[in-house]
């Protein structure tokens, strides 16, 4: 069974929310942050660029960890870390992952992995199955404060087509 197929079949237990390692934590004390497009190489490997190496590097993460983003399309690319912290809140807002078979079939590909001089790193076949990520073609990787998502560019690009922002108050407007 798909990790897709899976969530389908899954109850997820009431609202999504997205996990997020900053409340609280005291391991990570660098916030990640941009849009850094990149292209898969050959043999499952991506070159990160080198402004995301260079947040690593700052930030003192010497491994990441490539996992599925539930109910999402893409890959978390979590620093070494921040992990444990980063699976308890992903359990915590998808409940049939703290299930054998939720942890099988979502957190058993992943595995901690380190950056060459050239800042490559190896992505396991499962996870980038799961997340469209083929070779010669492009890639996205974006810094969400507490880790990195990986999205193939094109899958990406149909998410942000589809995505509405909230309505903001214009800078002159005032309450009634």
């Amino acid at each position: 069974m798909s990790p897709r197929e899976f969530a389908k079949d899954s109850d997820l237990g009431g609202r999504v929310r997205r996990p997020n390692a900053l409340a609280g934590r005291d391991n990570l004390s660098y916030a990640f942050c941009g849009r850094h497009e990149t292209t898969v190489l050959r043999k499952g490997r991506i070159r990160l660029p080198v402004e995301v190496t260079r947040q690593l590097r700052v930030a003192g993460v010497e491994a990441i960890w490539p996992a599925i983003l539930p109910k999402e399309e893409g890959l978390a690319l979590v620093p070494h870390c921040e992990w444990d912290r980063w699976v308890l809140n992903v359990q915590r807002s998808f409940p049939f992952l703290d299930t054998p078979e939720g942890r099988r079939v979502y957190m058993a590909p992943s595995r901690p992995t380190r950056w060459d001089r050239d800042g490559r790193i190896w992505i396991p076949k499962e996870l980038r199955d799961y997340a469209n990520i083929r070779g010669g073609e492009p890639a996205v990787v974006l810094g969400l404060s507490d880790h990195f998502e990986l999205w193939d560019a094109d899958v990406l690009g149909e998410i942000s087509k589809r995505w509405v922002p909230p309505e903001w108050p214009s800078a002159g407007a005032t309450k009634r």
